[in-house]
């Protein structure tokens, strides 16, 4: 091969422009292949756009175009830098346009003015638009091709991946890079990205162990060998281990999640980790991922996922700081990420409740009682929470609430149960302000089936004095010698006259698996015992277990139900 200067090039090809197979070209010969609108720092000068010849010929670029547009503003298009004859292009080759500041290696320069989105570039020639990209929210469909791609965070490049993909979608064919590759191909040999990266659970447990994943995609035009992939995340109160890859590989353009087994320390904490990908031990693509240990300061206290007829949605959060918290711009989702906003300022007083409702003039019908102030506005799309249990997942939806900076506050999943289609809504067990188990969620126990607002699981100290309807001793040893082997709960006489009584114990996933009672009550008290045993005698494991006990008849007839939560505890 004889190497030409660029120059000599040049003056070879004015010489020869009239000659069969030189002429300019158009069409989709050259396309714009990656594009630097919003660098670190100062804008202007640092910007850059890239042109690519996708033709097995020199490209002159006499009489093309580069324009930028304002997305907001149709027909709004300006000059950015215009070719001459003097301006080619090597078959398969590149042309970068850059600002004066620009640390791309530049073919020529010019005076760039790119607007950070939504806005578009646009490659021209002889009046006829050759290739158009755009990115953000544009409406507008002179701005792009087949759908706009994504806004960019500052410092990212525009780029087709693979290098030079023209499927006729933007949002197809560009993706976000954290870093360039000004004159030279956006598909490596060898090259991986994070896509995004997620904690199971979404928030850990003080001093118990989970896992990140990470989603990575493979850059490069061969194969991504696993074990040659590592991520660095430096924390001094989180551990971490990967999980083994076994040799695995993806092709280009392919997708895959790294796993890894994480281990916090003994300490609630909460904050952004940074991520490094690196292949081979060289760093790829950096990212971040919110993280908490341990509960947040406002937490979901009560969820109404299959509420009454034409009542709606609506999902109750709780205050456990000791200051007031500031709840504009929090947000909600679902398990498939289906999400709200918080749109005005809302300040929650310590200890105090509000509700996120999807109807909220159908919900106040429903409670008549509240007052408009305990409702808070939101935007976006409700998080529609399923009835039934999703099999990918293992349970039926989750609701996760994160603080304005995307830091998780409190999550809670659920499973579908005997309780679906009561409007029965379901609680946490919050007692002198603090969670006590933040996986437990508990069937409503009041008549109406639900206490926005409030909560049913207070209300057992105004049926009687003394300890009645407190299970005892909870938590609950039967294994252990020194321990009673029986847990009991009182139940006060009732008032005038006899009552029927059914008592019920649950697991957490709302099946029953034990009944104490179901028989009338004489005007005495009762006590009724467990030994932590089925109903099939069988026992039972260690975990919690919700006692449902319902009081119907007395005087009046009328009907109580209350839950009271037991810990069981099983070995000596």
């Amino acid at each position: 091969m004889v190497w030409i200067p660029r120059m000599a090039l040049r003056r070879v090809m004015i010489l020869c422009l009239g000659l069969p197979g030189l002429a300019n070209t158009c069409g989709a010969d050259v396309l714009i292949n990656e594009v630097l609108y919003d660098p670190a720092g100062p804008d202007a000068g640092h910007e850059f756009i890239e042109l690519h010849n996708t033709t097995g010929r020199l490209v002159v670029l006499d009489g093309y175009v580069l324009e930028a547009g304002n997305g907001s503003s149709p027909g709004d298009w300006r000059a950015q830098w215009r070719g001459s004859r003097q301006d080619l292009i090597a078959a398969g080759g590149y042309f970068v346009v850059a600002g004066e500041e620009a640390a791309a290696p530049a073919d020529a320069h010019a005076g760039l003015i790119l607007q950070n989105g939504p806005d578009a570039v646009r490659l021209c020639r002889a009046g006829a638009v050759v290739d158009c990209v755009g990115w953000g929210a544009l409406t507008h469909g002179e701005f792009f091709e087949g759908e706009p791609t994504e806004d960019v965070p500052s410092g990212w490049v525009l780029a087709r991946v693979p290098n030079a993909a023209d499927s006729g979608s933007n949002y197809n064919d560009w993706l976000g890079r954290p870093w360039g590759t000004p004159g030279r191909t956006n598909t490596p040999a060898f090259g991986a990205q994070i896509l995004g990266a997620s904690w199971e659970p979404p928030i850990l447990d003080v001093g118990r162990g989970g896992q990140l994943r990470v989603d990575l995609r493979n850059l490069g035009s061969g194969l991504l060998h696993l074990d040659a992939v590592d991520l660095s995340l430096n924390h001094e109160r989180l551990g971490f281990r990967r999980c083994t890859s076994n040799g695995a590989s993806i092709a280009t353009g392919e997708t895959t999640a790294l796993i890894y087994d994480v281990s916090p320390d003994t300490g609630a904490w909460a904050g952004w980790i940074d991520l490094q990908l690196l292949l081979d031990g060289v760093a790829q693509s950096a990212s971040s991922v919110a993280a908490r240990v341990g509960v947040g300061p406002v937490v979901i206290s009560e969820l109404s996922y299959d509420p009454a007829a034409g009542e709606g949605e609506w999902i109750e959060l709780r205050n456990l700081s000791p200051g007031g918290i500031d709840l504009s711009s929090w947000s909600m989702e679902d398990a498939s990420g289906q999400r709200l906003v918080v749109e005005a300022d809302i300040d929650l007083p310590p200890g105090a409740v509000c509700v996120v409702a999807q109807d909220e003039a159908a919900f106040l019908a429903q409670w008549p009682g509240l007052s408009a102030a305990v409702l808070i506005p939101w935007e976006g799309r409700w998080p529609s929470l399923n009835n039934q249990v999703n099999r990918e997942w293992g349970f039926a939806d989750q609701v996760l609430i994160r603080d304005a900076g995307g830091i998780p506050s409190d999550y809670v999943r659920y499973r579908s149960s005997e309780f679906d289609g009561d409007g029965v809504s379901l609680e946490r067990w919050i007692e002198d302000g603090r969670l006590v188990s933040p996986e437990m969620l508990i069937p409503c126990s009041a008549s109406e089936g639900a206490t926005p607002g409030a909560s049913s699981l207070e209300s057992g100290a105004e049926l009687g004095g003394r300890n009645w309807l407190k299970p005892f001793p909870n938590p609950f040893y039967p294994d252990r010698a020194d321990a009673p082997d029986l847990c009991r709960l009182s139940i006060p006489p009732p008032a005038g006259s006899s009552s029927r009584v059914t008592a019920d114990v649950f697991d957490l996933a709302g099946h029953r698996v034990c009944c104490l009672s179901a028989a009338a009550q004489q005007e005495t008290p009762l006590i009724l015992s467990w030994d932590g045993r089925s109903s099939a005698r069988d026992e039972l494991p260690t975990g919690i277990y919700i006692w449902r006990v319902t009081l119907q008849g007395g005087v009046r007839g009328d009907r109580q139900q209350v839950t009271c939560p037991v810990t069981l505890v099983r070995g000596e």
